[in-house]
């Protein structure tokens, strides 16, 4: 055992049980590596798992924050819960590694007494609760699950889930071994080309991945790095989606314009299978021009400045030359 319970809950036991994640893939890292779990890339998990990053060191929101705090709140009673209704009695289970995996770890929530079974809690906002109906389990705590099943070889998952802190769910998922084999061979593929050896893995669209990327390389080199003729083609294919995604606006503004047009003073109207919502909002602004005017002193005090990296793709002026002679003497 990694970690006892114990020792998870104890004073200092959070910044321990985040270092530990780095030694190995957990259930929640298994959803991103097959792609169920879009919170998070596969780089910034690379990052994490290659110690280039910690988990402690990203940067959440203060309601990401508050959610997970909440989340950690309610698990034992919505433990409880489960035992009421059910009848099981449950146990907590601290950090563990595979015996024949050692690359993956598991963190439980909670162990089925007298049962080859563990228990996952979740808890989620009431509009989530879809997610939830008819007996459904949201893809990424589906391979969590799966996950643990090939670490500790399970047999069996219950979820308890809370939606928007009135609705509790039970949940039953049975193990699949077609399921498992499958997705340790992933995670086996993740760790050994890519985390094991420092390679980088591919890169996504995500805002995650991009921040990972910005986090890994803060910028600052001032010399102009010569690129392969491939990054040219890269280029041109950039320029060439964005042209298109100008048109295509251009085209969606103008029929949105039309339907304006028709609907005049009416907020709402209604074509066939679709109803056209043309409201009025009311915004709130910070009016930051007339502050400074105000209060010149305060509003230079509170004035920060913030760096950031902006990537632009542009013709150089020779090939703009170039292409503007070229279309000259067509």
């Amino acid at each position: 055992m990694l970690m006892t319970a114990a020792e998870i809950q104890a004073e200092g036991g959070r910044e321990k049980w985040l270092e530990m994640r780095t030694t190995g893939i957990g259930g929640s890292d298994a959803g991103i590596i097959v792609g169920v779990n879009t919170y998070k890339s596969k780089f910034q998990l690379w990052q994490e798992k290659t110690s280039q990053t910690v988990a402690s060191e990203i940067n959440l929101s203060d309601e990401v924050k508050e959610r997970m705090e909440w989340g950690n709140r309610l698990e034992e009673p919505l433990a409880q819960w489960f035992q009421d209704k059910t009848g099981k009695k449950l146990r907590r289970c601290g950090m563990v590694r595979s015996d024949e995996h050692p690359f993956m770890i598991a963190d439980v929530d909670r162990l089925v007494v007298g049962e080859n079974s563990i228990v996952e809690i979740k808890t989620t906002a009431g509009y989530n609760y879809d997610e939830w109906a008819d007996d459904k389990v949201p893809p990424s705590y589906l391979v969590q699950a799966l996950h643990y099943m090939a670490v500790g070889n399970y047999d069996k998952c219950y979820f308890v889930c809370l939606c928007g802190g009135q609705r509790a769910v039970i949940r039953e998922f049975e193990r699949d071994d077609d399921e498992i084999n499958a997705l340790v061979e992933a995670e086996k593929d993740f760790w050994e080309n890519y985390v094991v050896p420092h390679k980088i893995p591919e890169v996504d669209y995500s805002e995650s991945c991009t921040k990972a990327i910005e986090k890994m390389y803060p910028g600052g080199d001032k010399e102009v790095m010569p690129m392969s003729g491939e990054w040219e083609k890269q280029c041109e294919q950039i320029k060439e989606l964005e042209a298109q995604i100008t048109e295509i606006k251009k085209v969606i503004d103008e029929k949105k314009n039309k339907l304006r047009l028709e609907l005049g003073n009416s907020e709402k109207g209604e074509c066939g299978d679709y109803i056209v919502s043309y409201g009025i909002h009311n915004r709130a602004v910070w009016d930051n021009k007339a502050f400074a005017e105000d209060y010149p002193t305060l509003s230079q005090k509170y004035r920060r400045q913030t760096q950031y990296r902006m990537l632009t793709v542009n013709l150089t002026r020779q090939a703009k030359k170039r292409r503007a002679k070229e279309v000259e003497d067509e």
